[in-house]
């Protein structure tokens, strides 16, 4: 479980200098915990000084692929860590952009997917399992604290987290918002449709 200090953040890790920069990113995938109750298939971007071939990553119907090189040798830095959270229906390539470029501004950058929740993976039952997203998270930071050889050292002291729409929830929870169960049931009785929800707010 993430035992550290972490921050959300958003636009100044765009404009703030916290790290080396890198003039390639390094990319590979890993899974952990395969054979457990909860597999989490993780992809990972981090600064190298490797210039051999790139491939693009990530390309899909929505999003334009990023130059990568698969499963370069990570950078000899402590480098800062960021765990990206797709939102629902979502997975690491729709943040792909993101991580990216902040691996090429010297970030590690760490993306699971949530299972349950995910593109190729969408099942009802481990979607209501809302508190296990956080966990996810938590995981991701432990598994690369633990190993450099996936992406480097990690810097302690400089881990955040950025999450996209249910990502966001993810990653609020993680820094201590709790969900109100009560509140919620009561606001889905008062607005059971979208346009009367609509109504309310135009």
């Amino acid at each position: 479980m993430l035992k550290l200090p972490f921050c959300v953040i958003g636009l100044w890790l765009m404009t703030t200098s916290l790290a080396h920069s890198a003039p390639a990113v390094g990319f590979q995938q890993t899974n952990l915990d395969k054979s457990g109750s909860r597999p989490l298939h993780v992809s990972i971007w981090y600064p190298t000084e490797q210039s051999t071939e790139t491939e693009i990553v990530g390309e899909n119907p929505a999003f334009y692929g990023v130059p990568v090189i698969l499963d370069a040798a990570p950078s000899s830095y402590d480098l800062p860590l960021v765990v990206l959270s797709h939102g629902y229906g979502g997975s690491w390539r729709n943040l792909s952009w993101l991580a990216e470029e902040l691996a090429r501004h010297g970030y590690i950058v760490a993306a699971p997917d949530h299972p349950g929740t995910t593109t190729f993976d969408m099942d009802p039952v481990r979607a209501a399992m809302m508190w296990e997203r956080p966990r996810d998270l938590s995981r991701v930071i432990d598994a690369l604290e633990r190993d450099s050889t996936l992406a480097g050292k990690v810097d302690r002291n400089r881990i955040a987290a950025i999450g996209h729409s249910l990502g966001g929830w993810t990653v609020a929870a993680l820094a201590g918002a709790r969900f109100d169960t009560k509140r919620f049931e009561a606001d889905c009785k008062a607005n059971t449709s979208p346009e009367h929800v609509i109504s309310r707010t135009s």
